[in-house]
């Protein structure tokens, strides 16, 4: 016993220096300075950089950008990711030290630097989607960078310059653009192909309805009545394939007299079916008057008056737009195109149509034509024909095959 307190006194002196030594020594947790680097990731294919805020005696300092930052003391650090106009910041990642904290963070990333730190962060260019829906029968292509329009792709590079350009099916018509986003709300309302530069998700509806086609119904003569349509009142266009039955119907005192235009012809109900341009259709009525004693039959077999065709038709869709004209009373029969076709052949049937027209009235009769008379025109361009027929005056019409 007397031993061991012998050689505590001996070790005494050194423990009290040794204590005094460890008292004014810094600790292990104060010792700087701490190394910060931070630096962009080379497996990125976008751009940006890191902003650090940190305090300086009460004061919120932003280093911007923050690649390398050193100080003597622990600090607090936030690491604020800033990419460029087309990237977006992905993660940080191969952090170290007091930076490790950070590895797989997607956003800001805050921890406090008490030991040299490195990390990375990650950008990539944004490829920005495009989804364009169609309501109705047509589609959408696009037309990228000014080339030529093919089907649009899922997405693109940032900032391409795409135009949407709308096909409708036939019968069918584009409406305009709806429900847009993103980059391509600019297009919304639109009625026409409409362009931008895509710079973030977008997505578009485009409309398509059937196509409409004008039907003027037009009454003349001397006398009055009801004209309808499928029953009802006539509408001033039908989509295109509508079948639309006119009906005439005679005021009192008053008689129908017949229909003349799209294809009818008679005094009976008249169906006339849309087609891929506008119809026009005239009804006849004259006043009613007291018989009299029927005359002789004049040699162009009418009683009444006489149509005149005009010199010069266009033809387009397969028909001779040929302009009548009536004079000296009511006109009635059926116009007949004859013209030579081949060198050395005599003239041939090349279209009829049969007409009505009031005393004074002109209209514009489709005369189909046949096959061997189309070819030629197309061919040619223009084609000298021979109009007469039942109260027809004979007279020489040029037909002029329209491209427009």
């Amino acid at each position: 016993m007397t031993a061991v307190r012998r050689n505590v006194r001996r070790l005494l002196p050194l423990l009290v220096a040794l204590a005094a030594v460890l008292a004014f020594a810094p600790s292990a947790s104060a010792v700087g300075p701490y190394v910060l680097e931070v630096s962009e990731a080379i497996d990125g294919d976008g751009f940006g950089e890191v902003a650090c805020e940190y305090k300086v005696e009460g004061f919120t300092e932003v280093e911007q950008p923050c690649e390398e930052l050193e100080f003597e003391t622990k600090k607090l650090i936030k690491l604020i990711p800033v990419p460029e106009l087309g990237s977006e910041f992905v993660q940080f990642k191969n952090g170290t030290g007091s930076a490790a904290a950070c590895n797989g963070m997607t956003k800001t990333c805050s921890f406090t630097l008490e030991a040299d730190s490195y990390v990375e962060a990650k950008f990539d260019l944004i490829t920005p989607s495009l989804v364009v829906k169609t309501s109705g029968e047509g589609e959408v292509e696009c037309a990228v960078e000014g080339g030529l329009p093919e089907l649009c792709e899922d997405e693109y590079p940032f900032e391409t310059e795409v135009t949407l350009v709308p096909e409708p099916l036939e019968g069918w018509e584009f409406a305009n653009f709806k429900g847009g986003t993103g980059s391509a709300s600019k297009c919304s309302g639109l009625t026409k192909s409409c362009a931008f530069l895509l710079e973030q998700d977008s997505t578009l509806e485009a409309t398509f309805v059937p196509a409409m086609h004008a039907l003027t119904v037009t009454k003349a003569g001397s006398g009055a009545g009801t004209v309808t349509c499928n029953g009802t009142t006539c509408a001033p266009s039908y989509s295109e394939g509508t079948k639309v039955t006119l009906q005439a119907t005679p005021a009192s005192g008053s008689t129908f007299s017949g229909w003349s235009g799209e294809g009818c012809s008679g005094i009976g109900s008249c169906v006339v079916t849309i087609e891929e341009k506008a119809a026009a259709v005239t009804a006849t009525f004259t006043v009613n008057s007291k018989p009299t004693e029927p005359g002789p039959e004049e040699p162009n077999g009418s009683k009444d008056g006489t149509a005149t065709a005009a010199t010069v038709a266009k033809v387009k869709g397969g028909k001779a737009r040929v302009r009548l004209t009536c004079s000296g009373g009511l006109c009635k029969g059926a116009v007949r195109l004859t013209a030579k076709l081949r060198r050395g052949a005599g003239p041939v049937l090349i279209g009829r149509a049969p007409f009505t027209l009031a005393s004074g009235e002109s209209t514009v009769l489709p005369v189909k034509l046949s096959a061997a008379a189309q070819k030629k025109l197309k061919k040619s361009g223009a084609l000298r024909a021979k109009a007469a027929g039942t109260g027809v005056a004979a007279g020489s019409v040029k037909l002029k095959f329209s491209r427009s």
